[in-house]
């Protein structure tokens, strides 16, 4: 999965407002150096093999390993992605994970179907995931943390997919209601409310909760790692922490009235009142900036984005707009544009070579759109009880829940929307997927 060029304003596709301008880049974004923040990163994304070869100049070819583990052997070099405990895949483990009715959590694997059962949570109402982790906000309080133990390693020009073992983590029982958890490689920031928990993501993948810092952050806001740091939203402002929680000097934007954000293959979107700010860090030289993307002049508060959605690791993510249609934000060119419907309850972008976008409507109609024009509307085939964070998409399907209850619909996007597979899934309360 290779990067692909924005497309500028100029080269919308029919049909599709162009918003983005000019002023969307401000004359000064806050830039400085974060050397003790983004040093580690940016020597972890350059000396990972598979990149630019520095004598000529040329991109070699990702490393293909296959299914099984690779152990070091006795006095030799640790091969390149070697992950203690963890297989290193050819492909991508994408799978499943459910929650019942009865809080049973299961992981069910895309390829063959099969499905494994991993523990028991007593009502989980909301779940999040950072494409390996599921964090399941507990309705007696606190934050149940899962390892689906399948997960996708990104390094730019290739990537490395892993498979682990399965299994329940700790509960954080100081946090209570529905959370949210961003991941990079090192780090990870789970979230509920008003507190962030800054955790140490390696600690986390071998079975132990390691908190490095907390938090205050304004309500409804995202937290997310950045380079060696994480930045927030906090008293309607967005900055940049080191590990230990101190703000680093020098980074701020204002963001007025903050709902939620992304996290996308460029950098970390929190959405913000009348537009976004784009957190970013530069692996090459260990720059960072804070950028403002902001929406068009005269655009309706009303109609502001939210409920950011897209196929993991990609530049460009769609929004829902409550006065109908949806946002796409490409945060490679810095820009906004519309696409006019009737309301959605949820929309994705799959920012492939079609610039596919799946949204569902509060029928459990599925619309996709492809290049900006409508390609394909169905019957009311999905279910809206899970709410419209109910919406997956990889890179050629899309998941959601069957209107007819315990099943999930997996929807090949290329093919008018046809059902590919109905998979049972019996009880089911929530699901996410997880694998990339």
């Amino acid at each position: 999965m290779s990067p692909q060029p924005s497309r500028h304003s100029q080269d919308l596709p029919p049909g599709t407002r162009a918003v983005g301008t000019a002023r969307n880049r401000p004359p000064s974004p806050v830039t400085t150096t974060l050397t003790a923040l983004v040093a580690l990163a940016a020597l972890g994304l350059s000396a990972c093999a598979g990149g630019t070869d520095p004598a000529s100049g040329t991109v070699a070819e990702p490393q293909s390993t296959a299914p099984q583990s690779t152990t070091p052997q006795s006095g030799g070099a640790t091969p390149h992605g070697y992950v203690e405990g963890a297989s290193e895949l050819s492909e991508p483990a994408l799978s499943l994970l459910s929650v019942s009715e009865a809080g049973q959590v299961s992981l069910l694997t895309l390829t063959d179907l099969s499905s494994q059962d991993i523990t028991t949570l007593d009502h989980a109402d909301h779940v999040a995931t950072d494409g390996r982790f599921l964090a399941a906000g507990l309705d007696g309080g606190g934050v149940a943390l899962v390892d689906s133990g399948v997960w996708l390693v990104d390094h730019g020009d290739h990537q490395h997919y892993y498979r682990a073992p399965a299994r329940s983590l700790a509960t954080l029982t100081d946090l209570s209601g529905a959370p949210f958890i961003t991941s990079g490689e090192r780090l990870s920031v789970v979230g509920t409310g008003t507190t962030a928990v800054l955790l140490d993501r390696q600690e986390l993948g071998a079975g132990t909760v390691s908190e490095l810092s907390r938090t205050t952050i304004d309500e409804g806001s995202l937290a997310a790692p950045l380079g060696e740091g994480w930045v927030v939203v906090s008293g309607g402002t967005v900055s940049v922490l080191d590990q230990g929680g101190t703000p680093v000097a020098g980074f701020s934007q204002n963001c007025a009235s903050p709902q939620g954000g992304t996290t996308t293959r460029v950098g970390v979107v929190l959405n913000c009142e009348g537009g976004a700010v784009l957190a970013t860090v530069d692996a090459t030289d260990g720059t960072a900036a804070l950028e403002r993307i902001d929406l068009p002049e005269g655009t309706d508060a009303a109609a502001r984005p939210h409920s950011f959605n897209s196929r993991p690791g990609r530049p460009t993510v769609a929004a829902l707009d409550d006065t109908g249609g949806y946002w796409l934000l490409d945060t490679r060119a810095r820009t906004w544009s519309h696409v006019d419907s009737a309301p959605l309850v949820a929309v994705a972008s799959v920012d492939d070579r079609r610039d596919r976008v799946v949204g569902m409507d509060s029928e459990g109609r599925l619309h996709i759109w492809s290049d900006g024009e409508l390609a394909t509307s169905t019957d009311p085939i999905a279910s809206t009880r899970l709410g419209g964070g109910a919406l997956f998409v990889d890179a050629t399907r899309a998941y959601v829940p069957a209107a007819g209850g315990d099943q999930v619909l997996e929807i090949d996007i290329a093919d008018s929307a046809r059902v590919a597979r109905t998979i049972e899934a019996p009880g089911l309360r929530s699901f996410v997927e997880v694998g990339l």
